[in-house]
C-alpha cells in the first residue's frame, strides 16, 4: 500500500482539530469519511489515546497524528460509540457500542471493510482496516 500524502494527512488532522469547537455527529461522521476514503492508500487507520493524552491517529501503525483536543477520551469515546452506529447501518446486524469487530462491504467506495473497536472504561481505540 502507498503512504498517504501530505495533503490527505492534513485533510484527516484538520476535521480532528474542528472537535476543538465541539463535538457533533456530522463532524464525527466527516473524519469517519475522510478515513474510509483514505484507505485505498493505506491498509488500517486506527486512534488511539497519546500518553499526552491526545487523539494519535496510526496509518499502518505508523503514527500520522496527534491531534490535541479537550477531553480527548470523551471524544474517542463518542466517535467509538458514533461508529458502532454507522458499522451496524454497513453491516445490517447490531455491533456493540463497546467491544466489537464488523466486517462489511463498502460498495460505495469498493471496499471490502473490518472495524475494530473497544469502547471501555479502560481502553478506548478503534481500527478500520481493508481485508
Amino acid at each position: 500500500m502507498a503512504i498517504l500524502s501530505q495533503t490527505q494527512k492534513d485533510e484527516l488532522e484538520s476535521k480532528l482539530q474542528r472537535f476543538s469547537d465541539g463535538v457533533d455527529v456530522q463532524k464525527i461522521d466527516d473524519v469517519f469519511d475522510e478515513i474510509f476514503a483514505q484507505l485505498g492508500a493505506v491498509k488500517s487507520i486506527s486512534c488511539t489515546l497519546s500518553a499526552s493524552s491526545s487523539l494519535l491517529i496510526q496509518a499502518d501503525a505508523a503514527p500520522l497524528a496527534e491531534v490535541c483536543v479537550p477531553r480527548a477520551k470523551n471524544v474517542l469515546r463518542l466517535m467509538c460509540a458514533r461508529l458502532a452506529v454507522r458499522c451496524s447501518e454497513w453491516a445490517q446486524r447490531e455491533a456493540s457500542p463497546y467491544h466489537d469487530s464488523i466486517e462489511f462491504e463498502r460498495p460505495d467506495l469498493r471496499l471490502s471493510c473490518r472495524v475494530r473497536l473497544e469502547n471501555t472504561p479502560e481502553v478506548q481505540r478503534f481500527e478500520i482496516a481493508c481485508v
